[in-house]
């Protein structure tokens, strides 16, 4: 069986830091190769790149029985993680790892968190800060994480979104949304 491992083959930032560590995938993808391999598997390492229309011409060439899909976006992009899903799904190529509509439910955290509390599991509540709104009263008790709703896991968080005051937390709004299209916030620690 030949298995491709797909992953994002964008160059990392020249950083030095415990952050760039935790962002280089190689280490992951040489992991899983040798115990594919090791089990018999034929395996075909392939670092895709933007634009998509490439990644389709990549993925069209690819001769595998499955995807090992260890993609989780270009670069900032984490809404390709989804878009990627949907090719592989459009194509009818095998892989691993969750559906399109999965990935992008998850990927914005005011949907994520309704679909957890609807099914009583527990999840912290939030409120979603539209861009230009400015907050006049506390919506939840201090302290709050602000941090932005279209991220993949923590990307956008840092100790500046843990917010004690209504003044902070639309400062720290203003200033996702200046990078970012939306922004959730949550009471902290969850």
């Amino acid at each position: 069986m030949k298995i491709a491992v797909i992953y994002d083959g964008t160059p990392l930032p020249m950083i030095d830091s415990p952050l760039k560590e935790a962002l280089d995938i190689s280490m992951d993808v040489k992991a899983i190769s040798a115990v594919l391999k090791k089990h018999g598997m034929t395996v075909e390492i392939l670092p895709l790149h933007s634009p998509l229309d490439l990644v389709l011409r990549q993925l069209r060439d690819l001769n595998a029985d499955l995807v090992f899909n260890l993609f989780e976006g270009f670069g900032e992009d984490s809404a390709s993680e989804y878009q990627l899903a949907s090719l592989l799904e459009w194509m009818k190529i095998p892989y691993t790892g969750c559906g399109p509509l999965c990935l992008a439910l998850c990927h914005n955290k005011a949907i994520a968190n309704g679909i957890l509390r609807y099914s009583n599991i527990p999840a912290p509540e939030c409120r979603l800060i539209q861009k230009g709104e400015v907050l006049t009263q506390e919506p939840l008790d201090f302290p709050l994480i602000v941090k932005p709703v279209h991220e993949d896991g923590s990307i956008g968080i840092d100790s500046s979104s843990v917010t004690y005051t209504l003044q902070e937390l639309n400062l720290m709004a203003r200033k996702i949304h200046q990078k970012k299209r939306g922004l959730k916030k949550s009471r902290k620690g969850n």
